[in-house]
């Protein structure tokens, strides 16, 4: 069910507000008849409907009395106080946008201390940032996040949402022009507060990443698209320092813990750069031609543009780099996959033989956990698991055993323990790792098959789907995702044990993937393209709206309560979406890209 905003108004809320934070205390004598101090360090912070209060423990005191009103000035003569026991308390219920002030006192011996300083707290339902598409004209629109039927707060004519940064906001750009940049550049922090970076006249402006780097943002800066300078502030839009300037940013932009890589031509060909994100960026000795891969901050894996081998150097600059490709016999590098400072590498040697291992970012080591593949592991089967000590690597025909292999390969390289994850005379296509640790294994003529894993190795467990032509769309907490690979193409779930099996869609859709989320819930179509949200047990499916659509995008957790979602429609339109998981009710910001911000 979708459902419409419908307005409160400020006495219905007063109302809420004072049922919510009165309510019956002890007949103590009034406050400050107590040689007891007042509660120190008293904080009150805000939530979804809800405040939360604490405050330092009084010595010897059996209760606490708190204060609370809708305005400030908070007096004890007028309002019947909360009685608790301790620090802290929560207040629930509570109408969002309406602050609540709170003292507190502490009974000693039956006496009530004077009251503590008044703190107040604003019940806040987060924001909803959204790009909006009208008259040939972009537009963000700020909305409070559960008032989305009305008028938004503010409007920025021209303006685009770029990416969500985590530990910052948003990234907004106004008058964008690719692949020049955007007239001006900023963000938007908690509260949906908007801080300018750049907007000088004549400049373009681009985000490097939405990651901080050393808890600082970068953007290029460029006239005409040319002599690109790279530009750092802090994350609250201040101090802003130019990391490199005078040299043509060709970008190949790659970020790790710390490190920023890039590709820049100041004249004498192009090399990579690198800068901590604060101080100026150092070219890197001996790296033309060179394109970075990776980076954990104190060195810098790059791939020989000439040779195709892979070499490393500190991000300083204070070496020349350093060949790391394991195998000089080899014709080529391939990087599979990064975990911390470690490396998975594929090596191709004369023969079409392929060769894996696993190396430091220093080149101080490496490990070689399997010789002679005939045929390449599958680069789009190499996740890293959850814990990030292994890589899930697939040998194509390995050699040696007429069949397709899976392993656990460490990522510790001096680490030589694989775990098989192939039953024996068995071959294994692929794998997924549930958040457990335990895989699950597409075995031949058998299905996909749990895979349960322990320090000395895995045993086969229950088969969740028999038929091995079918889809493992990936797994989401204990439950792995299916899709048939016949009409009517059916979307199901099934628990790890092999207990529970569930049809989110008896007549499912491929063209249009589902987002398998973070809460462990699904957002997915059915047939008839209408999207939908479920539990993989079906505790929770709700249809989001009515008309069909063509795309899904995961907007994040809002709080425990809400999640948000966008789809797109046939039109070319966007809608935003958000489910409130207690009620199971929808609401809907009809024409907007949106996203969440606290």
């Amino acid at each position: 069910m979708v459902r419409p905003f419908a307005a409160v108004s400020l006495l219905a809320l007063t109302s809420v507000l004072l049922a919510c934070c009165t309510g019956g205390g002890i007949a103590d004598q009034p406050p400050g008849n107590s040689s007891s101090p007042a509660p120190q360090n008293v904080a009150a912070t805000a939530g979804f409907h809800s405040t939360h209060l604490a405050w330092d423990p009084v010595p010897n005191a059996t209760s606490y009395k708190i204060y609370a009103a809708g305005s400030a000035g908070v007096s004890s003569s007028t309002i019947t106080p909360i009685t608790v026991s301790a620090s802290p308390y929560d207040g629930t219920s509570l109408p969002n946008w309406v602050a609540v002030f709170y003292r507190v006192s502490a009974v000693v011996g039956g006496q009530e201390s004077p009251l503590s300083t008044e703190v107040s707290a604003t019940p806040t339902a987060g924001y909803l940032v959204g790009t909006a598409f009208e008259a040939n004209q972009f537009r963000v629109d700020v909305f409070h996040a559960d008032e989305l039927g009305g008028a938004a707060l503010r409007s920025i004519p021209g303006g685009i949402v770029l990416a969500q940064a985590d530990g910052v906001g948003l990234l907004y750009g106004v008058d964008c022009n690719s692949p020049l940049g955007c007239a001006e550049m900023g963000l938007f922090t908690a509260g949906a507060q908007r801080v300018v970076l750049a907007a000088n006249a004549g400049h373009f402006f681009g985000f490097v990443s939405n990651s901080l780097i050393s808890g600082r943002l970068v953007i290029t800066d460029s006239v005409s698209g040319t002599n690109r300078a790279l530009v750092s502030f802090a994350k609250d839009g201040s101090d802003p320092r130019t990391l490199v300037s005078g040299c043509s940013v060709l970008g190949n932009f790659m970020t790790g813990p710390g490190s920023l890589l890039f590709r820049c031509n100041n004249g004498s060909g192009p090399v990579v750069w690198a800068s901590d994100g604060a101080a100026p960026a150092v070219a890197l000795p001996l790296s033309v031609n060179a394109v970075p891969r990776a980076t954990d901050g104190q060195y810098a894996l790059l791939v020989n543009g000439a040779t195709g081998r892979l070499t490393t150097q500190r991000t300083d600059g204070s070496d020349t780099p350093k060949n790391i490709s394991p195998d000089g016999a080899a014709v080529a590098d391939a990087l599979l996959a990064v975990s911390d400072s470690t490396a998975l590498v594929m090596t191709l040697t004369p023969g079409n033989f392929y060769d894996t291992w696993t190396i430091p970012f220093d080149g101080s080591g490496f490990s070689h956990p399997h010789l002679n593949g005939a045929g390449s592991p599958l680069p789009g089967l190499t996740p890293v698991t959850a814990d990030h000590r292994h890589f899930v690597v697939t040998y194509p025909m390995d050699a040696g055993a007429a069949q397709w292999r899976t392993f656990l390969v460490p990522v510790d390289a001096s680490d030589m323990n694989l775990i098989n994850l192939t039953p024996a005379g068995a071959s294994v296509f692929g794998a997924a790792v549930f958040e457990d640790g335990n895989a699950l294994v597409q075995r031949q003529n058998v299905g996909w098959q749990v895979m349960q894993v322990g320090s000395s190795g895995a045993t086969a467990g229950p088969v969740l789907d028999g038929n091995t032509a079918n889809y493992l769309l990936g797994t989401v907490g204990r439950y792995a995702v299916f899709q048939d690979a016949f009409a009517p193409y059916p979307l199901r779930a099934a628990r790890e044990d092999g207990a529970i099996t569930t049809t989110l869609a008896p007549t499912g859709n491929f063209a249009i993937p589902p987002v398998l989320l973070s809460s462990g819930r699904i957002l997915y179509v059915d047939s008839a393209r209408t999207p939908w949200v479920a539990e993989p047990d079906l505790s929770l499916q709700v249809a989001l709206d009515a008309a069909p659509v063509d795309a899904l995008y995961d907007r994040g957790r809002g709080d425990g309560n809400r999640e948000f979602y966008v789809t797109h429609r046939f039109s070319g339109f966007y809608d935003t979406f958000v489910l409130n998981v207690d009620s199971k009710t929808v609401d809907r910001l009809p024409g907007h890209r949106g996203h969440f911000l606290p």
